[in-house]
């Protein structure tokens, strides 16, 4: 996203990992880590997508 303050511009990219409760995980920790590794691995392999925690996988570790 480009903004333009004065003669200012900012560019700003942000990063979210989505998880689904209760598929990735129980409790609030679960849910975190699983939306947590699905954004790094999303970015890891398609940089500016998006993807959601798969409800089998809720632990894969980020790189």
């Amino acid at each position: 996203v480009g903004l333009m303050n004065d003669r200012t511009r900012l560019y700003l990219d942000i990063s979210i990992g989505l998880a689904d409760y209760p598929g990735c995980g129980t409790d609030v920790q679960e849910l975190i880590s699983a939306a947590d590794a699905a954004m790094y691995d999303e970015k890891k392999t398609r940089p500016r997508t998006s993807t959601t925690a798969p409800p089998e996988n809720p632990t894969s570790t980020p790189a």
